[in-house]
């Protein structure tokens, strides 16, 4: 993946206007658990519709998320920790 984007989530759980639509609970290598949220930004394509764009995924402490195995393994971009859920609403 691209380097992460200088937008991190707001307080308010919007990255740059797009809303959460999904969050999740990973538990970190380091022993900590974190919350990963999923933002997907839409494009508007004329005539009153819409694309959703490649999501991006978030600590709920604004670190940037890769996918390394989706629905169960991810990493932390800045610190390389690497979180495993088991949560049945992980993306």
């Amino acid at each position: 993946m691209s380097s992460p984007p200088s937008r991190t989530p707001t307080p308010c759980g919007t990255l740059a206007g797009m809303p959460v639509r999904q969050r999740f609970r990973a538990q970190g290598g380091d022993g900590k658990e974190y919350v990963i949220l999923v933002y997907v930004e839409r494009k508007d394509v004329g005539g009153g519709s819409y694309i959703d764009l490649l999501p991006q995924l978030w600590t709920s402490g604004g670190l940037r998320v890769n996918v390394v195995e989706q629905g169960r393994r991810y990493q932390i971009v800045r610190t390389g920790v690497i979180l495993e859920s088991t949560d049945p609403n992980r993306f």
